[in-house]
């Protein structure tokens, strides 16, 4: 390979994943925008703010398999 063709691979690769970064960062405020937006509903519907539900998506604990 040449230098020239070094830098060219180097330099797709650092924008493919800057672009995967900056999709990611989005998708994640995204998320929290909208988790924000049913927990404000929610607490609108008079429900108590201290005994409210995990408002995420996504893989975590699950409780209660055992």
């Amino acid at each position: 390979m040449t230098a020239v063709q070094v830098v060219i691979v180097v330099g797709v690769t650092f924008l493919v994943i800057t672009a995967m970064v900056v999709v990611a960062n989005r998708v994640i405020e995204s998320e929290r925008r909208t988790m924000q937006r049913i927990r404000e509903e929610w607490i609108a519907r008079g429900r108590i703010p201290e005994e409210e539900p995990k408002f995420y998506s996504g893989s975590g604990e699950s409780g209660g398999a055992g």
